[in-house]
């Protein structure tokens, strides 16, 4: 338990550490009367929808997941700090299939009884959205300053940006070989398409590796949020309302995946596996008969080095890349200016 909390504490403190760097930036941009560039204020993200993505999954994680489940008033007003803060970011961003993924979050909770996380999520929402505006509407106007340039404009918030031609060409791709699918990436490998994914998961799979294993896939996800649901509601009483959090945040990413690359992008990546991880061990922990052992501990001290050599692994890798010249494919790929952030397309930069 203690160490389920520390660790807990530690992933709760990377967006609100995030947050507090993007708005200290913000703030000393307005100071300095530097130019404001909502996508340059994304620090560590070439796109802005990248950090949207993860967004969809840890606002609601921080208040309906590890906010019920952390007793300390001071974690628990850090959470809520931390979430606030992400809303008025994807304010910033127009974050639409972000904030469909919250009001999905909100309504499930509400089914399933739990009222209360759904009100504190809604005021999380609510009061992110009077701190946006502020923030980025409002004293900007006083200022007399302007966003230069906008990464997202509010006027095109019904419009398609080119998604309903992916997802046609994802049909007609899954069309063509409906059962195992036209191969791992061979959507990005489609010759005219506006991007190497079609932003939608699920038309993806059915797109690359064919529709039983798109139907499959869903439904062992979903199977995951009605089994956490049910042992949740079959344990209110003694319940923190944990395992409903845990759904909830589930619930996001799921609904987001409609419309977004939240699971082809790494960091989205990472905290859709921490829910859903989290949401079945929960489940499993909470569906074990008394008589049940846990694992020896030899068991788990072997896990536990496994995981940690291959986290190692993974950070030494990542700075070995850090440390590397940016990939070129060919003489021609664009090198970005001293003032231009890359952001390489298989368009540009050629196809794998």
């Amino acid at each position: 338990m203690h160490l389920r909390r520390y660790f807990e504490r530690s992933v709760a403190l990377a967006p609100l550490l995030l947050g507090t760097v993007i708005f200290g930036v913000y703030v000393a941009s307005l100071a300095s009367g530097l130019a404001l560039d909502a996508r340059a204020l994304h620090i560590g993200f070439d796109n802005p929808r990248f950090l949207n993505h993860a967004q969809s999954v840890f606002v609601p994680w921080l208040v309906v997941a590890f906010w019920p489940s952390e007793k300390q008033p001071l974690w628990r007003w850090l959470a809520t700090s931390a979430a606030v803060m992400h809303v008025a970011l994807a304010y910033l961003g127009v974050a639409r299939g972000t904030a469909i993924a919250w009001l999905a979050a909100c309504l499930l909770l509400a089914l399933a009884g739990r009222g209360a996380q759904a009100r504190r999520l809604a005021m999380v929402m609510f009061f992110g959205l009077i701190v946006g505006w502020l923030a980025f509407d409002a004293l900007p106007s006083v200022l007399g300053r302007t966003w230069e340039p906008a990464f997202a404009n509010p006027a095109e918030i019904t419009r398609a940006h080119s998604r309903d031609e992916l997802w046609a060409a994802a049909l007609a791709m899954s069309t063509s070989s409906p059962w195992l699918g036209a191969g791992p990436m061979q959507f990005a490998a489609l010759e005219g398409a506006k991007a190497t994914h079609p932003h939608n998961i699920y038309l993806q799979w059915a797109a690359e590796y064919g529709w039983p294993v798109c139907i499959l896939a869903s439904t062992l996800l979903v199977g995951a949020l009605g089994r956490g649901l049910w042992l949740s509601r079959r344990s209110a009483a003694n319940d923190d309302g944990r395992l409903a959090g845990l759904a909830a945040a589930c619930t996001a990413a799921l609904i987001d995946g409609f419309v977004s690359g939240n699971f082809v992008m790494p960091i989205s990546q990472i905290w859709i596996a921490l829910a859903f991880g989290q949401l079945l061990a929960a489940s499993r922990f909470a569906g074990v008969p008394p008589w049940v052992t846990p694992p020896p501990s030899v068991v788990r001290i072997a896990v536990a080095a496994i995981l940690l050599a291959s986290q190692l692994g993974l950070l030494a890798v990542a700075a070995r890349q850090g440390l590397d010249r940016d990939p070129r494919l060919h003489g021609e790929t664009p090198i970005p200016g001293p003032h231009e952030k890359p952001r390489p397309r298989f368009w540009l930069n050629g196809q794998l």
